[in-house]
């Protein structure tokens, strides 16, 4: 995985995780869905 994608991904999974604090909690697939669909 390069560098830029593998930041992509841990930004991706952060934002779920605050979230998830929030109360406000990102299923594993949308999650896995959003971050394929942010892919070019």
């Amino acid at each position: 995985m390069s560098s830029s994608m593998h930041v992509y991904v841990n930004k991706a999974k952060a934002n779920a995780h605050q979230l998830a604090i929030a109360s406000k909690p990102v299923d594993e697939d949308d999650l896995a869905l959003q971050i394929f669909r942010g892919l070019p």
